[in-house]
């Protein structure tokens, strides 16, 4: 075995074998690793293989980070209505007339207003 030839546990994380493996001579950059599974078994694992699972790591990383993003401004969103809802007086509910869970937080103030039970329809409050 090569003096530069990296042999990696078989638990260690995928983006740490990749840096580390990237982190040899630039010769030996892309010639095959060895992954131990015990101790006396090893495999071979291809540089190819090992950056192409990195990158579609990064694209699931950067999808969960977008789609966390969009939640989050939706919420934002949602949140500044309910506080001008609030300085305007008006009472949210979502699609089905049930109280929005912002507007909960508002109950110790409206006590003996609003007597229905969490995510209860709204609907003939003013009856």
């Amino acid at each position: 075995m090569a003096m530069d030839t990296p042999v990696f546990p078989a638990d260690m994380p995928l983006v740490a074998a990749a840096r580390r493996s990237l982190q040899r001579s630039p010769a030996l950059v892309y010639e095959p690793v060895v992954v131990q599974y015990s101790e006396a078994e090893y495999g071979v694992l291809d540089v190819h293989d090992l950056l192409l699972a990195q990158s579609q790591i990064q694209e699931l990383t950067t999808q969960a980070l977008r789609q966390s993003q969009q939640a989050l401004a939706t919420e934002k969103e949602l949140a500044q209505i309910t506080l001008q809802s609030i300085g305007d007086g008006v009472i949210t509910t979502d699609g089905r007339a049930v109280l929005n869970p912002s507007m909960l937080l508002l109950r110790p103030c409206l006590d003996g207003v609003l007597m229905r039970p969490r995510g209860s329809p709204f609907m003939g409050f003013f009856d």
